[in-house]
């Protein structure tokens, strides 16, 4: 990776200014102008998603990786990711189903109870019309599963709508609660990241650590307020918090600190 990397930027593959991360390193290059910070969490939801605990070196002008949680993809993790979020909600919502179909067997004449305005929103942005359909379009042999799983995770926004409506007389009570359960439901997983890297075996101070947010889950305040309702219940104050829309940008102004400071 070094060479290829060395060669399509005109670097020698041992020189020290070459350096290879990921977006985890861009989201907390923040803290390097920061002389507050010493520790950054680094958590991304977005189509899946990861925590990664870093600490600056003695000299700040540095992150060294201390801790990682997650990112182990759709099948094994992506708590708290945008893909979790359509997941449980389209489970709620195949639960819901099954309850309609157990009562429409015992009582064939009775009329059915109208489906939550939630559910037929996600079901439409999916472009299917009942559970059958669903159920053919998610394993559908024909399309890629890295297509699905974008598809299925786009969804996850009627979610966040409905919880977090900009009319609230758009939504009724009973649908917003049911999509604000949901997403509480898709946050802890996030929520006892956070908490297992702050107690890795390089302690984070809380005072001194920045929660640096990165991925499409966090554009809703809403869920960032989710986030910091549930680490505070668990007894945890994080003061400093940043969303970060940019990475790369702040990933520039980290390198630019870090000529300056040896200059």
């Amino acid at each position: 990776m070094r060479s290829l990397a060395g060669d399509a930027f005109g670097f020698a593959v041992d020189d020290p200014a070459l350096r290879i991360t990921n977006d985890g390193h861009l989201l907390a290059a923040a803290s390097l102008t920061l002389p507050d910070v010493e520790t950054t969490v680094a958590l991304v939801a977005g189509t899946g998603s990861i925590g990664l605990a870093f600490r600056k070196t003695a000299d700040g002008a540095e992150l060294n990786l201390i801790g990682v949680s997650g990112g182990w993809g759709y099948l094994l993790g992506d708590g708290g990711s945008g893909y979790d979020v359509a997941r449980i909600a389209l489970s709620r919502y195949l639960a819901d189903n099954d309850a309609r179909t157990t009562a429409s067997l015992a009582q064939p004449t009775a009329a059915a109870a109208p489906l939550p305005p939630l559910y037929t929103a996600l079901l439409a942005s999916l472009g299917v019309g009942n559970a059958t359909e669903l159920i053919e379009q998610v394993y559908d042999s024909s399309t890629l599963e890295s297509e699905r799983k974008v598809r299925l995770a786009r969804s996850a926004q009627v979610v966040l709508d409905y919880a977090f409506p900009a009319n609230t007389a758009d939504v009724s009570t009973l649908d917003q609660e049911l999509a604000l359960s949901i997403l509480r439901e898709a946050v802890t997983p996030l929520v006892q990241t956070v908490m297992r890297l702050l107690d890795a075996g390089e302690q984070l101070k809380p005072d001194s650590t920045l929660l640096a947010l990165g991925g499409g889950m966090w554009r809703s305040s809403g869920y960032v307020d989710l986030l910091l309702r549930g680490l505070a219940e668990r007894g945890l104050d994080v003061p400093k918090v940043r969303v970060v829309d940019q990475a790369a940008e702040d990933g520039v102004k980290a390198l630019m600190a870090m000529g300056k400071s040896r200059v």
